[in-house]
């Protein structure tokens, strides 16, 4: 009796055992859902990962990104509402009601290849194996998270308390999926897509910048160009139309991408190998002026700026010399004109900066000194201090603090004359006199504190001299020769000197004469007799020295 009781034990135990896949055997057999995986990565029941300990309650399958996953059963697929936390952890999520008390979940999929709410066959590619979803460290790697659900009639909406319609929160029970499914499982058979190439007019680029790839793809029903980040995750996708041909991109962020042709059919998914184009950010060019360079406490400076291809940041940047910021403006425009007020003392390294996704640069630096005085360090100095009318001199000047700054030239009884209007703290400014006189120059300034000048250096403007007519005649007697020369044309009041030289050119006598401008004459006394003589004749000014003007003639006595 005893023996009996036990036998029956015995076979219902069996019976319960296989009770799940008798059910199921009423129907279609189950199909294993990711056809390009051959294992599992992680079974059913509990896990421990990175120290946390929890119920697993399905089967994860290690797949190729992108690579298919099918309705293992036939059945009415429904897509995971994506507001609802569950959805969130679990990605992009289809669950199929089979119809017959049990329902198959797939999680973490890339994409959808099906629409909410549709009926699917079995075999029917339902979407691409991915690692969405925030649920940690299950998503990092590329898998299809796999489970099997029984549900009563009166939870038939309600999958791992997920209600599809009214939010009911019912409890359902979720089975081992190795009861239903295994590698060695039925799956689609044919030839996935083939003879995949692809290629592209360029591979390193900027942002911005626009690359053609050129591809083939067979046997696909659906075709894409896939641009993965080179770390794998997906960053864009463009769906083909063709099994061959050209499609351009146009790449807005800086990194290394891996550039597929890729394509599933009902057989399989396939891809080609990659091809990587390497974008760099633009490079950023900037540039900065003022219009001042010195200024007072106070004082406002406007800087012009370009800057491009900035496209995170751009702004105005004031350091110390040092090196430490003193001040910080954003700017909204690639080039333009920004001001500044200083209120503190110093030496300012100015500069427009900026950078991009992965690129920082500046311009070179503009230096702006700002003193607490009035302007100061001047100083100022002139090639020539006796010239003609018409004649240009060259002034060297350096101011410190000044927001406005001239060369000033004064009469000398202190009336102004002229001003030179100059931009500089230091340089050169040429100008030609117009009339005579006797001029004072400066270099004088003022800021936001007050005015100050430097001394002045003093310019003497006369008339340009010309050469005098001269007519020289002579008287003998027995023992000199009397020269007397005629000065006519003169053209100013200066001194006139007559004088004689040796074959040698070494100087004998001179004779000198003051001589109004207008007209007048020098006498000279020679001794007959004394050889081969050279008359002169020169004019002596107090300013500008002995200049010669003729030579009278040639003689021997």
């Amino acid at each position: 009796m005893k023996r009996k009781l036990v036998g029956w034990i015995m076979c219902i135990m069996l019976f319960i055992s296989v009770l799940p896949n008798l059910a199921v055997s009423a129907g279609e057999s189950w199909w294993w859902p990711c056809p390009s995986a051959l294992s599992y990565s992680s079974g059913y029941g509990m896990r421990t990962y990175n120290g946390v300990t929890r119920f697993h309650r399905g089967v994860d399958i290690p797949g190729t990104r992108g690579s298919q996953v099918i309705a293992s059963r036939s059945g009415i697929a429904r897509i995971a509402n994506t507001n609802n936390p569950f959805a969130n952890d679990r990605g992009r999520c289809v669950v199929i009601d089979h119809e017959d008390g049990y329902y198959s979940v797939y999680q973490h999929m890339s994409d959808y290849a099906i629409n909410d709410n549709v009926r699917v066959m079995q075999g029917q590619v339902i979407g691409y194996v991915g690692g969405s979803g925030s649920g940690g460290e299950y998503t990092y790697n590329a898998h299809l998270h796999f489970e099997v659900h029984k549900y009563s009639p009166n939870n038939a909406l309600t999958i791992l308390n997920l209600d599809w319609s009214q939010g009911v929160n019912t409890p359902v029970t979720s089975t081992d999926p190795k009861a239903f499914i295994n590698p060695n499982a039925p799956r689609p058979s044919g030839e996935a897509p083939s003879n995949i190439t692809i290629k592209a007019n360029k591979t390193s680029i900027e942002v911005g910048d626009t690359v053609t790839f050129t591809y083939t793809i067979s046997n696909a029903n659906s075709r894409y160009v896939g641009i993965d980040w080179a770390g794998g995750s997906r960053y864009y996708s463009i769906p083909l139309s063709n099994s061959s041909g050209t499609v351009s991109y146009t790449f807005t962020l800086p990194g290394t991408y891996c550039v597929i042709t890729e394509g599933s059919n009902e057989y399989g998914y396939n891809c080609c190998g990659g091809v990587y184009i390497t974008v760099k950010a633009k490079e950023i060019t900037a540039s900065i002026s003022a219009n001042y360079t010195s200024i007072g406490v106070g004082d406002t400076v406007t800087f012009d700026y370009y800057i491009n291809n900035a496209t995170s940041y751009r702004g105005l940047g004031i350091d110390y010399a040092g090196g430490s910021r003193y001040f910080s403006q954003s700017l909204d425009q690639t080039s333009g004109s920004v001001s500044h007020t200083f209120t503190k003392p110093g030496l300012y390294c100015c500069i427009v900066e900026g950078y991009n996704t992965d690129v920082y640069n500046c311009s070179p630096g503009v230096y702006v000194k700002v003193v607490d005085s009035k302007p100061i360090d001047m100083t100022i100095s002139v090639d020539e201090t006796n010239i003609n009318i018409g004649d240009t001199v060259t002034f060297k000047y350096a101011i410190i603090g000044a927001t406005v700054k001239h060369i000033g030239i004064d009469y000398a009884d202190g009336t102004r004359y002229n001003s030179i209007r100059t931009y500089q703290d230091s340089g050169s400014i040429s100008y030609t006199f117009t009339q005579t006189g006797l001029y004072c120059c400066i270099i004088e300034g003022y800021n936001n504190i007050g005015y100050d000048c430097s001394p002045g250096i003093y310019i003497r403007v006369t008339e340009p001299y010309q050469s005098p007519t001269t007519f020289t005649t002579y008287t003998d007697n027995d023992s000199y020769r009397r020269f007397h020369t005629e000065i006519t044309n003169l053209t100013c009041d200066a001194e006139y000197i007559v004088a004689s030289y040796d074959s040698g050119g070494q100087l004998l006598e001179m004779s000198n004469s003051g001589i109004s401008a207008g007209e007048g004459g020098c006498e000279m006394t020679l001794p007959k007799h004394s050889g081969e003589k050279y008359i002169k004749v020169f004019l002596w000014d107090s300013l500008k020295g002995m200049k010669p003007l003729t030579e009278v003639e040639k003689i021997t006595l």
